[in-house]
């Protein structure tokens, strides 16, 4: 992707050392991180495959984040995890796959290589934003400061603490949108229908592909993702997969107000009546009325963007503005998710100026200590913002869109790197 020069020389060489301190960084840094959002991928994955598939989706009747049925403590004690059981909420073909790794690896040796991946992951999406739309941290110099920038952000430290696999199909989605802004079709149908069949909501960017006119991608989105749910069916079982439709029902509508949950939904049910609950992860009825709201937002954003997107100047802008309104405007996007600003913010910044820049700057302090909400160690009474991850995206939004009315800003041009 991109001309040669991008690989050649020094520069290259600069960030290949920079990717390769940052990932060091995160593995060396959380190696011995509880990796509470992995257990349930690593847990489940023993379940199935042991045959207690039938269990794969207990869960707790008034607590989103707890799962303590007997099955669940059994199968945890068996695999020697001690750490805390979370739900399982992705498709069976998920835990499926995983079954040769889990079935003969410990947890920490699991939980290792898939910090390796998200670190890695996230090295990558950086270096496709900048190949693609935002050509600035191609150099050294920019680059090594947002990858300082992210890696003392909380949805950094709190992805690698949790050991989140959302990095990876970020990275995924990223590059499915780089090669169908390249006329290519297969791979990037392939490449969003995988992440969306773990992910749910890159699903989302179907509409931003026919609102764009990448009609043939979109074709092949729809291909692979009927082609996956068989695969799933095959491979779980109808009943199991039937399971995880039922669990995703369920999901989408509950309420969750919690610290860090930093959705457009959290913050309105925080902010009419809910406060209370921001402390805990009680379920709570959704509301039909938010539902809507939550689902009109998700899709006039990526609309948008997707219009956008039909203008070659504008396409990093439009990137930005899909990726940042699958993120917010779904009903929980938690703390980590927002690693998905990443793009927008390069983009932003690539568009040079005063303004951009501090745009840039006041999203990072609004991700990070001591304004944003440590998840680890939330402390109410203190100057942190409850949703200031929320607040940074919509400043993000609003600031992309509104760049667009000076294209020539935002497009991408080949540096000399």
């Amino acid at each position: 992707m991109g001309n040669f020069n991008a690989w050649a020389g020094k520069p290259v060489l600069y960030r290949l050392a920079l990717y390769f301190i940052f990932v060091a960084y995160s593995v060396i840094g959380f190696r011995k991180a509880p990796g509470d959002d992995l257990s349930s991928s690593y847990i489940g994955c023993r379940m199935l495959a042991q045959g207690s598939g039938g269990h794969l989706y207990d869960f707790h009747p008034n607590l989103f984040h707890v799962v303590d049925t007997p099955a669940w403590v059994s199968a945890g004690a068996d695999a020697g995890f001690t750490g805390f059981l979370h739900p399982y909420v992705q498709t069976p073909l998920w835990a499926w796959m995983l079954q040769p790794m889990c079935s003969h690896l410990t947890f920490g040796t699991f939980a290792l290589i898939f910090l390796c991946i998200a670190a890695f992951s996230l090295a990558a999406t950086i270096e496709i934003v900048a190949r693609n739309w935002a050509g600035n941290f191609l150099r050294p110099l920019p680059l090594s400061i947002l990858l300082l920038a992210i890696a003392i952000s909380t949805p950094f430290q709190y992805a690698m603490w949790l050991v989140q696999t959302h990095a990876l199909f970020l990275v995924m989605t990223v590059l499915a949108l780089a090669l169908a802004e390249r006329g290519r079709a297969v791979a990037p149908g392939a490449l969003l229908a995988a992440a969306c069949a773990v992910k749910i909501t890159p699903g989302f960017l179907l509409l931003y592909w026919l609102a764009g006119g990448r009609f043939r991608a979109a074709f092949w989105f729809i291909v692979f993702s009927l082609v996956l749910a068989a695969t799933t069916v095959a491979a779980a079982g109808l009943d199991l997969t039937l399971d995880y439709v039922q669990s995703m029902r369920r999901v989408s509508n509950v309420l969750l107000v919690a610290f860090n949950n930093q959705s457009l939904a959290a913050w309105l049910g925080s902010s009419f009546g809910m406060q209370a609950e921001v402390g805990n992860w009680r379920m709570l009825p959704m509301s039909a009325a938010m539902k809507l709201t939550s689902l009109a937002a998700a899709i006039v954003g990526v609309a948008i963007s997707g219009w956008m997107s039909r203008r070659q100047a504008w396409r990093g802008a439009a990137v930005g503005v899909a990726l940042v309104s699958i993120t917010i405007f779904t009903p929980i996007a938690w703390t980590h998710y927002f690693v998905s600003l990443i793009p927008a913010v390069m983009v932003l910044t690539n568009a040079g100026g005063a303004l951009p820049l501090a745009i840039a700057v006041a999203t990072f302090a609004l991700n990070a200590r001591p304004i944003a909400i440590d998840p680890g160690a939330p402390d109410f009474g203190s100057i942190e913002i409850l949703r200031s991850h929320f607040f940074s995206a919509i400043i993000l939004l609003i600031a992309l869109i509104l760049r667009c009315r000076l294209p020539d800003r935002l497009r991408y041009a080949p540096t000399s790197a």
